[in-house]
């Protein structure tokens, strides 16, 4: 494997933008044939190619490929005694002013007997009197087979966890969209969805790695439109 370390004037941001580096700090280097931009050693522990790989960067400036650690669920469904949250779509959207990327999911109650009750999202500020506060999207994880997150933008429908809000009845299906602001990169080969325990009142964490293959990418004529 050959390794090339150039000077460069640079700033390189993550895919989850926490990670940046000066154009004093930062280092171009170029692994085999695949010119990958990666942060300097003296910077960050971690830094990701281009291609979306990430790799643990050490003092000495030697460096290694991390090897994603995956949770495959090739049914693409979670099933419990109280609920059932299936994989429904996926889908990357782009036009000429901005780009995300959105998964779809179903829910159904597995019982007779019992109400389904979410929780989505939760409230933030609204403190000593303050006017100020909203909601915030809570109980998904997004990220790609290399490890990298996806910040989430807005989970649909809200739930927020009071006694006031529908609950799921027998027989009934709630659709959900978890809709985030990065989209899959071109070496992307999986996406990685955790759903925290009882966020859709299901009795476990659920894990679910979607093939690149079930998501919907924009034909080029839609990626230019407005």
């Amino acid at each position: 494997m050959k390794i090339h370390l150039l000077t460069a004037t640079f700033v390189f941001w993550a895919i989850d933008n926490e990670l940046k580096a000066t154009p004093e700090e930062a280092k171009a280097i170029i692994v085999d044939d695949s010119e990958a931009t990666q942060l300097s050693a003296s910077f960050k522990e971690y830094a990701f190619t281009k291609s979306g790989k990430k790799v643990k960067l050490f003092s000495d400036g030697t460096w290694t490929i991390e090897t994603p650690e995956t949770t495959p669920n090739s049914s693409l469904s979670y099933s419990d005694e109280q609920v059932r949250v299936s994989f429904s779509s996926a889908r990357i959207f782009k036009s000429k002013y901005s780009e995300s990327f959105s998964i779809f999911l179903e829910v159904k109650p597995n019982t007779e007997t019992k109400f389904i009750s979410f929780r989505t999202h939760r409230v933030w500020g609204y403190t000593d009197g303050s006017d100020r506060g909203g909601r915030k999207p809570y109980g998904f994880r997004v990220s790609d087979n290399f490890g990298n997150s996806f910040k989430i933008k807005n989970i649909h429908p809200s739930y927020i966890g009071h006694r006031s809000e529908k609950p799921l009845r027998p027989n009934e299906t709630q659709g959900f969209s978890i809709k985030t602001v990065n989209v899959p990169l071109d070496a992307t080969s999986s996406i990685e969805l955790v759903i925290n325990k009882n966020t859709l009142g299901n009795s476990n964490t659920i894990r679910f790695s979607i093939p690149m293959d079930k998501v919907e990418k924009p034909k080029s004529s839609d990626s230019k439109s407005d």
